[in-house]
Parts: structure tokens; C-alpha cells; sequence
């Protein structure tokens, strides 16, 4: 016992020192890397040490077998029996001294050393090769769960306008390089790091900083890529490549749900640490009177390892579950939560109805020309991403309008653009938006206006040189699946559905009334979005907001949950906890199912590791369990676990099931096939 444990002490504090010695030689050698490229290399270096891992304990199993049939494998089977508990013995020594407390780690160590010291090799080094097995199991998961959140990064539509000579040319981001220089408008989020070189803009960088008050930018300054223009125009010179800064974000992402723990994780890792002290009091007091295989027995009924491994293994299973079903879903823990939401709010363009409206007439309120009226409406627009603006511009193209090059913008969100070209003055947007700036309405416009109005039709006025020339009417058509969706969200449970809108009221009650929802908000700015999720947050309400523009992304950062379409904005989609890569509303519903069976899953996983604890303390305080039986109790539940986190990718979909998710009676759904 006593030459066991010395080697044992010898060799991890010779490991120790070895490695720390590693480190800091191949600290003084490496230049500095990017934040990107360390987290990178942290990703592959996990998935390779589990990969090691896995071997060498497999190794040390069998070199174990052989040492009961010659000695001369017994120093090589310790050797591997120590190297494999290098990380539960660096955990219990960060536990010691950096945290200050026992817990399971620590209990987990003074288990290795008992059955090191009194020859239980075989036992234990079984027990670490499973522990390795769902360390590769995990590893597995989240590098399939990391390559689903890629390719919605890597596929997401992104271009930036550069500045070559005197033209404004629009190319994809990934071919922007370092030195060249960026044009970025009101309304634009900025595509890449760098320093502005010409003009001034006030611009929102609280994806970044957490700051909701927007910062003036002037030449000189550094501004950041996924921040955005408010007003202004600006002139940048590329430092980093939106390449360089896309990669830096995604791996942010990815690392953010790596670190994701389920409350049940934490619960059952809390319950771990806490009953460790117990055990090693109990255990210290079975020694005398069960012996050391008693006392063996006790401490091995921790549940710590099992509950740190099949915990994670079963959420990200879901995810990705989540991922066939064409569900990105990044944090783990916001699949948790979503079955504890109550109230959900939509917002209305884009999201309930398509994405892109269509221009249904262009009104003429002073002889101007129809045609002319469109141009000067796609011009203010042509540098901005809103739907309306895509619509406006679809048309133009299909009439052919040319399109002159716009000097400078001001863009108000919520309210409308002012644009100068050609020397005029071309202002687009809302009746607000004119009565700010003093610019008084034709009886003419007024009166069409109330007729669109009226109808739940959208319009955009057109104003030149102060003086209002037309209206382009924008008609929306809802989602089909609308229906489906809002009668699946009340069969699950919801209480509270919706609408939150920028467009005016009877548009915005058309639709609350058409489906039956709760309520409806309208000529909503995107800070007040986020304070009517704030509001219902204060009743006690768990709010899921669902969004997918620009104006949206406050409210998704205020809610508990913030649920984006595939086809959203490109900073939507990076705010969203939860994206919807076909744009299929009816697979919310899916979320909510899916959330009920991964909080069950979770439970099922806590029950199952607590049960084996049971059991082996049971049964070496009454029948004198062994301690190859107690493994063998502990590695079945272990192996219970394991299957239990798999089996969500082991079901198949039935007919019941599919009929569940589109809100229909199993019988309607089979006569639809």
C-alpha cells in the first residue's frame, strides 16, 4: 500500500511539474495568436486529449489483465492507471486549492488511491475506461453540434460596399482584405473591424458592449464589424477581414454553448460536491468495521462523473435532434428553459407575414410620373435590407428604373430615410417621419392614405425637396402556416400570444383578430420593444420573443428566449438563441415539444445516476457488496445513462407525431398524405 502510493504522489507531482515546465517553454516560443485561432486550437486540442485518452486507458485495462499473470506488467499497468487519473487528480487539487472545498473530485481521488493501495487494479481501471468512452461520446456531439452552427454562419448571405476609385461596388464579404476601404450607410451594420477614414455616424454598438445609448463615431475613430449605423456615412479603412471577424464571432458562439450546463447538471453536480463530505466521514468510519472493501464501496457511490457526462451527452443529443428538424439552436440552455415560457410575442414583417412585401400601386399626388415616383422611393432605399426596401427595389428592377448614386443618408429607424442625390433632396418613410421634419401633406395624400390604412395595407410616402410627390402602397400577405403554429402554441400550454409591430393599428389589429391572439401592440420603435418584453418580465412572465430584422434585436436581447428566421437579418440571426433555418414557423411548436422531452430526458438522467449510489451504500452497510459488484452496479447505471442521453437520436417519427407538431388530429393528417 505504502510503495503504491508513493509511486502514485511521485508520479503526479513529476507529471505536474513536467507539464507546467511544457507550457511555459512553449509560452516563450509561440508569438501571440488571435483570440479566433487560441479557441480554435482549444476545440481540437479537447477532442484529441478524449480521443488519448480512450486509448490509453483501453491500454491500461489490458496491460491489467496481464499483470495478474506476470508482474513484470505491473509497473506499466500503474504507470497508465496514474497517467489516465491525471485529470481527476488535477480537478481535486484545483478543488483544494483554488476553490477551497471538498467535493467529488477530490472524493473521486481518495477512491483511485484505496483501490491503488490495496490492489483493486482491475476494478478501476474498467470504471476509467467507461468515464472515457462518454467523455468521447460528448466530445462527438459537440463537434456535430459546432459543424451545424458553422454552416449557418459560414452560409449566410453577406456583402459589403468598397470604394474602388470613385464607384460604390457591392462584392461578398469574404473577399474584403485588410487596407480596403468600406462604405457603410444609415441603416448598414458595419461588415468588418477598422478605422474610419471619412465621416462621421452615430452608431449602436450594443451587441458588443452592452451599451444601449448609440456612440459618435468621427475619422479617426475605431468602429467594430456586427455594430450598427445609425445616421450618418462613413468611410473605412479594413484592418481585420469580415472573414477574420465572422470566424472570431462564431467560435464566441460556439464557445459560449460549450460551456452551457443544464440546471439538472448543475443540480445533480451541487448534489455531488455536497454529499462528498458525508461519504468520506462514512466511509472513514466503515473502514474499521467493513474493511477497506466497505469503505472502497462508499466512496465509489458518487454520482458526480456520471451526471458530468450524461447530462451534456443527452442536451446536445437534442440539439441535435434539434438540427434534423432544420433548428439551429445554440445554447443548450435556452432549449431547457423554453418549456417554462408562458407568453410569446411575435413581431409582424417579415416574421407572422412574408418576409418581403409586394408594391401593390405607386400613387402620384402631383402630376409627377409614376415611374418617377418608384425611382426616387428606390433610390432613399437602395442601401438598406428592411423588407419594404427589398420590395420597393424589386420593383424598380422590374421596371428598369436606373438608379443615381446616393451622396449621403440619414437613416431614423422606425421612422423613414433622407437621402441627397443629384442635388435633390429625396426623403422616404412615414407620416410621422414628414411631420418631423415640418412637411405638410396634401389633403390628396391623406385621404389615400386613410383608404390604405383602413384596408391593413402599408405605404411609404415620397417627399422631394420638402414637398410630398406620392405614396407607394406595400401589401403583405401572412405566412400559411400561421394558423397551425398559434393553435399548436395553445394546445402546449401558452398562455399569452402577441403581436408587437412598427406598423400602424389597424394593420397590426387585422391580424391579432384574424388568429385569436391576446393582444397586439403597433407603431412600436425598437427600444419600446424591448421594454414591452421588460413589462412582461415584471408580471412574472417567461417571454420568448420571435423575431428577424435589425429592429428586432433589442427585444431578442431582453427576452429569455429570442427565436430568429434563417432568412432574418444578419444580426438577428447572430442575436437568436434559437434559429428557424427553413423559415418554418410550425417548427416552434416542434421547440416547445422538443423542450419538454429534453427537461424529461434530464430528469430520467439524474434519477439513473442516483439510483447505483443507492444501491452500493445499501449494500455495503447490509450485505457486504464487493467492490468489483459495486462497478459493475455503477458502470450498468453509467451504461443506462449513456443510452437514456441517446436515445432521442434512436426514436423515430411516427405519423402521431408529425400530426402532434402541425396542431392536427391524427386522422385529418393521414388524409392529407
Amino acid at each position: 500500500m505504502i510503495i503504491e502510493s508513493v509511486i502514485l504522489s511521485g508520479g503526479y507531482v513529476g507529471i505536474r511539474f513536467l507539464k507546467t515546465y511544457l507550457k511555459n517553454k512553449n509560452a516563450k516560443k509561440k508569438s501571440p495568436q488571435k483570440v479566433s485561432e487560441v479557441n480554435s486550437d482549444q476545440n481540437e486540442i479537447e477532442i484529441e486529449q478524449n480521443n488519448h485518452y480512450l486509448m490509453t486507458s483501453t491500454l491500461s485495462v489490458g496491460l491489467t489483465v496481464l499483470r495478474c499473470w506476470n508482474p513484470v506488467f505491473s509497473l506499466l499497468s500503474t504507470g497508465t492507471i496514474i497517467y489516465n487519473s491525471l485529470p481527476v487528480f488535477t480537478g481535486a487539487e484545483r478543488m483544494l486549492c483554488e476553490e477551497k472545498k471538498v467535493g467529488n473530485d477530490v472524493l473521486v481521488s481518495i477512491s483511485i488511491l484505496m483501490c491503488l493501495g490495496f490492489n483493486y487494479y482491475f476494478p478501476l481501471t474498467v470504471g476509467s475506461w467507461f468515464y472515457f468512452i462518454g467523455r468521447k461520446s460528448i466530445s462527438t456531439a459537440r463537434n456535430h453540434s459546432e459543424k451545424k452552427i458553422s454552416e449557418v454562419f459560414e452560409g449566410q448571405s453577406r456583402t459589403a460596399w468598397i470604394l474602388q476609385g470613385n464607384i460604390e461596388l457591392e462584392i461578398p464579404l469574404e473577399t474584403l482584405s485588410a487596407d480596403d476601404v468600406v462604405v457603410v450607410n444609415s441603416g448598414v451594420t458595419i461588415p468588418a473591424d477598422g478605422i474610419i477614414i471619412d465621416g462621421m455616424a452615430m452608431i449602436d454598438q450594443q451587441l458588443l458592449t452592452g451599451e444601449s445609448q448609440p456612440t459618435e463615431k468621427n475619422i479617426g475613430d475605431k468602429v467594430f464589424a456586427s455594430t450598427l449605423v445609425i445616421s450618418g456615412k462613413i468611410y473605412i479603412r479594413v484592418e481585420k477581414t469580415g472573414k477574420e471577424t465572422i470566424a472570431a464571432h462564431i467560435i464566441s458562439i460556439l464557445s459560449d454553448a460549450d460551456k452551457f450546463k443544464s440546471t439538472t447538471q448543475l443540480k445533480g453536480e451541487k448534489w455531488a460536491d455536497a454529499v462528498a463530505p458525508p461519504l468520506m466521514i462514512m466511509s472513514g468510519m466503515a473502514f474499521p468495521l467493513l474493511g477497506p472493501v466497505g469503505a472502497i464501496v462508499i466512496l465509489n457511490s458518487s454520482i458526480g462523473n456520471s451526471i458530468r457526462v450524461n447530462a451534456p451527452l443527452g442536451t446536445l443529443n437534442h440539439i441535435t435532434l434539434a438540427s434534423q428538424k432544420h433548428i439551429l439552436v445554440k445554447n443548450g440552455q435556452a432549449l431547457e428553459r423554453l418549456e417554462r415560457i408562458d407568453t410569446v410575442l411575435f413581431d409582424k414583417t417579415g416574421t407572422l407575414t412574408k418576409e418581403v412585401p409586394e408594391v401593390a400601386q405607386v400613387i402620384s399626388f402631383n402630376g409627377l410620373e409614376k415611374d418617377k415616383i418608384l425611382q426616387y422611393a428606390a433610390t432613399a432605399e437602395s442601401k438598406l435590407s428592411h423588407p419594404i426596401a427589398k420590395a420597393i427595389l424589386k420593383k424598380a428592377k422590374e421596371q428598369k428604373l436606373k438608379l443615381p448614386d446616393i451622396n449621403d443618408s440619414e437613416y431614423k429607424i422606425g421612422y423613414g430615410i433622407t437621402v441627397f442625390s443629384e442635388g435633390k433632396i429625396i426623403r422616404a418613410g412615414s407620416i410621422q417621419f414628414f411631420k418631423n421634419n415640418k412637411i405638410v401633406l396634401p389633403k390628396e395624400a391623406e385621404k389615400t392614405i386613410e383608404i390604405a390604412y383602413s384596408e391593413g395595407h402599408s405605404y411609404v410616402i415620397i417627399g422631394v425637396n420638402n414637398q410630398v410627390v406620392g405614396c407607394v402602397e406595400l401589401r403583405t400577405s401572412v405566412r400559411p402556416e400561421v394558423g397551425s403554429m398559434i393553435k399548436g402554441l395553445r394546445e402546449r400550454g401558452i398562455k399569452s400570444i402577441y403581436l408587437v409591430s412598427g406598423d400602424q393599428q389597424q394593420q397590426t389589429k387585422k391580424i391579432s383578430e384574424e388568429f385569436g391572439l391576446d393582444g397586439y401592440f403597433y407603431d412600436i420603435l425598437p427600444e419600446n420593444k424591448a421594454l414591452i418584453v421588460e413589462q412582461f418580465q415584471r408580471e412574472g412572465k417567461s417571454v420568448c420573443f420571435v423575431g428577424d430584422g435589425i429592429n428586432d434585436t433589442i427585444a431578442m436581447q431582453q427576452a429569455d428566449i429570442s427565436v430568429s428566421l434563417r432568412g432574418a437579418s444578419t444580426i438577428a440571426t447572430d442575436v437568436a438563441q434559437i434559429v428557424l433555418m427553413d423559415a418554418d414557423l410550425v417548427k416552434i411548436c416542434h421547440l416547445f415539444d422538443l423542450s419538454k422531452k429534453l427537461n424529461k430526458n434530464l430528469q430520467t438522467t439524474l434519477l439513473i445516476s442516483l439510483t447505483p449510489a443507492i444501491i452500493n451504500i445499501s449494500g455495503a452497510l447490509v450485505s457486504g457488496v464487493g467492490i468489483m459488484s459495486s462497478y459493475i452496479i455503477k458502470m450498468s447505471f453509467f451504461m443506462a445513462g449513456m443510452g437514456n442521453a441517446m436515445l432521442p437520436l434512436l426514436k423515430k417519427s411516427t405519423p402521431e407525431g408529425n400530426a402532434r407538431l402541425l396542431g392536427k388530429p391524427k386522422k385529418m393528417y393521414q388524409e392529407e398524405i
